[in-house]
């Protein structure tokens, strides 16, 4: 179960990392394709550990789309990554 955290009205909440949709399909497509090799996993594995299809998936690898909000948390669990840490552009 995740940790609920609440803020104050007016303590300051973290701010949301600066990626742009195409800085976020290039971090994706990169962490995906690794992990997948790295555990070798076709697409369509690697897809139905995602609970999404092999062309959706594929559409994240190569680039073609962003995956949806509500795919991000998955993802991240996926990569063993926190959402922040999926989020965050690398320097």
């Amino acid at each position: 179960m995740l940790a609920s955290t609440t803020y104050d009205q007016n303590e300051a909440r973290p701010s949301a990392p600066d990626l742009t949709p195409a800085q976020l399909r290039h971090r994706l497509s990169g962490l995906l394709t690794d992990y997948r090799r790295r555990h070798c996993l076709t697409q369509t594995e690697t897809a139905g550990l995602l609970g999404i299809g092999r062309p959706c998936y594929a559409s994240y690898e190569e680039r073609r789309a962003t995956p949806p909000a509500h795919l991000l948390p998955r993802i991240a669990r996926l990569l063993g990554l926190s959402l922040e840490e999926l989020l965050t552009p690398d320097n």
